[in-house]
């Protein structure tokens, strides 16, 4: 089951594939060395599937319309994931990203829908924001001790 918001998702043939992407850069130029420099975690990405009857076409609507739509700065909606395996993979918040198919299969009179989610606000971004402001707090509080410091000692 797939339910982004309060917006449950249609469960007939449904499948869901989670991945992400652990990036390294290759260090050992046109050496046989296997060096390699860890460039970071991508966000988690979700592959959606699942079938909606041509009797349903209101319901392929709604999602057509989730996938386009956009908050009032004009970005795509960020949307609360629930899915024991997208929740799993840490991935709490997600938007439509890359393709939204959606062919005619007239010979079983329904629409085989397939999209894309991906990872909003992820682990590693908080993980990187945490230690950002860490990093920033504690260089502010250096100067402030050292401001304080230097204020006692003037006259």
């Amino acid at each position: 089951m797939l339910q982004l918001n309060n917006v449950k998702f249609p469960t007939r043939d449904f499948a869901l594939r989670c991945s992400f992407s652990l990036e390294s850069e290759d260090l050992g130029g046109f050496s046989s060395a296997t060096d390699s420099s860890h460039q970071g975690v991508k966000p988690v990405m979700v592959r959606v599937s699942f079938l909606v009857p041509f009797s349903d076409a209101k319901v392929l609507s709604d999602i057509v319309k989730m996938a386009q739509a956009k908050d009032e700065d004009g970005d795509l909606v960020v949307y609360d994931i629930t899915n024991k395996t997208a929740n799993a993979f840490g991935m709490r918040k997600a938007i439509f990203d890359g393709e939204f198919a959606c062919p005619e299969d007239n010979q079983r009179q329904v629409w085989p829908v397939s999209f894309l989610l991906k990872q909003k606000v992820s682990y590693a971004e908080r993980v990187e924001s945490r230690q950002q402001t860490e990093t920033t707090e504690a260089s502010g509080q250096g100067f402030e001790q050292v401001r304080a410091a230097v204020m006692s000692q003037l006259p």
